[in-house]
């Protein structure tokens, strides 16, 4: 099967990627989010009773209450984060999984059809209009092949390079969220 440099391209990035494990490890991660969401709401539920159980008028009480309730914050915050990665990695996943299922969808092109060659006539013999006319046809009906085909490579290479660029933008995209 023929392929263009730009098919070329998105098989290797199709052939090493893993969007399964992407999109798993995305799953895990906004399933932590949900976890460390929980223990906010639990610590800051849990700061109250412990500021009314040692004392409201007393300092360690509302000095507990505030640092537990500081650290439900922080937690809340890296939960947002770490949903935002985990969606980016799904996301991911999903634009890989898209991705071969369009490169999967291309026509197997084949080789590019050879030029026309006209056989070989004999010696001294002319060829008669009606073998001209049937060379002409064959030339024709073989150029037509090859333009045919030429225009599906033009199209399979045109679509190749958009899927990888919109793969590059898919990766480029999930780096913010994860470096939060």
């Amino acid at each position: 099967m023929t392929k263009g440099p730009h098919r070329q391209v998105l098989d290797q990035y199709l052939d090493t990627a893993a969007e399964g494990r992407l999109t798993g490890a995305g799953f895990n991660w906004k399933q932590k989010a949900s976890d460390l969401e929980k223990l906010s709401e639990a610590l800051t539920s849990a700061a109250q009773q412990a500021e009314l159980r040692i004392g409201e008028q007393t300092l360690t009480g509302p000095a507990l209450r505030a640092g537990m309730e500081e650290s439900a914050t922080s937690l809340a915050l890296k939960a947002e984060q770490l949903r935002a990665a985990g969606e980016a990695l799904t996301q991911v996943g999903r634009q890989l999984s898209d991705a071969r299922d369009a490169r999967d969808a291309l026509a197997a092109l084949g080789d590019k059809p050879p030029a026309y060659q006209a056989p070989a006539g004999t010696p001294g013999v002319e060829p008669t209009d009606e073998e001209i006319a049937a060379q002409a046809a064959a030339s024709q009906a073989r150029q037509n092949e090859r333009t045919a085909w030429q225009t599906e490579y033009d199209k399979q290479e045109a679509k190749a390079l958009a899927l990888t660029k919109d793969m590059d933008a898919a990766f480029l995209g999930a780096i913010p969220p994860m470096k939060e």
